[in-house]
């Protein structure tokens, strides 16, 4: 019982490290994006 608990969190452990991964990358492509947008703005 004990290593099946302890298998399970590991299994939920290293899927909250890749969704926090994944949410990251998706954070910075979507900032690198808006840049030139934000650049255009402040420039007029």
């Amino acid at each position: 019982m004990r290593s099946i608990l302890t298998a399970l969190g590991v299994i939920i452990g290293i899927a909250a490290v890749i969704v926090m991964v994944s949410v990251g990358q998706a954070r910075r492509r979507n900032s690198m994006r808006r840049l030139p947008n934000l650049a255009a703005i402040v420039s007029t």
